[in-house]
């Protein structure tokens, strides 16, 4: 309301990261009653952020577990899901080469190619942080090879060689910390240069908790997902 009236106008809410309220919940050591409060809290804290509140125009929420939230009633039980996850397909392709026809046709998967970086726009990104560095330009392909080694690692669905954008700029970012502007590199120097630069760097972002918790409830549907991802 007070956004409303100073602004003259509703405000678009967006919410990053909704799912890890409700994970947080899950993986503590509460009891089953207090468990169910917080949940309560949250599904009536959701409900009014994303329907009771009238001077939003409105909402976005983006998480990587699916939390459903369609069983709160009359509260925040309207959300449209835009999946990353495509059209199922029996073939993995480059997701630059996918024609839009082959997108679902209600819409669903219209964002697809928004997530994550493709191999042309690491390029892209490649290109203007060594145009400073002449000496270093034409080393281009041996930065892709390194980048591709460590963050094209993405595959949904029949969309396969996605990069992970948080890494590939934190790569970036070391690489022209790291770099000597003045010194003229070696190809042995420059590609000892790129592979220094390569970390876990999503890794340092958070905890991977809850996947190894299933990990250990479900050990064998785990080995079968493995299986599946690496044949």
């Amino acid at each position: 309301m007070l956004t409303r009236s100073h602004f003259g106008r509703r405000h678009i809410l967006l919410a990053d990261e909704y799912d890890v309220p409700f994970i947080t919940v899950y993986q503590s050591d509460w009891s089953a009653s207090q468990k169910q409060d917080a949940l309560t809290v949250l599904k009536n804290l959701f409900g009014f952020m994303f329907k009771g509140d009238t001077s939003r125009e409105k909402g976005l929420m983006a998480g990587v577990f699916p939390i459903s939230l369609g069983d709160l009633g009359s509260g925040a039980n309207n959300f449209y899901d835009i999946t990353m996850v495509p059209t199922k397909q029996d073939e993995y392709v480059d997701p630059t080469s996918i024609d839009p026809s082959e997108l679902a046709t209600d819409g669903s998967d219209e964002f697809t190619d928004s997530f994550g970086f493709n191999r042309s726009e690491v390029g892209a990104l490649a290109e203007i942080v060594l145009a400073p560095y002449k000496h270093l330009y034409n080393q281009i392909e041996d930065v892709m090879w390194t980048i591709k080694q460590w963050y094209d690692g993405y595959q949904f669905d029949r969309f396969r060689g996605k990069y992970n954008p948080w890494s590939v700029c934190f790569y970036f970012k070391h690489l022209t910390k790291n770099v000597r502007p003045t010194k003229v590199y070696t190809d042995v120097e420059a590609s000892a240069l790129f592979k220094s630069c390569a970390r876990s760097y999503w890794d340092e972002t958070g905890s991977p908790g809850l996947i190894e918790r299933q990990m250990e409830l479900y050990p064998g549907e785990f080995c079968t997902l493995a299986n599946e991802l690496f044949r």
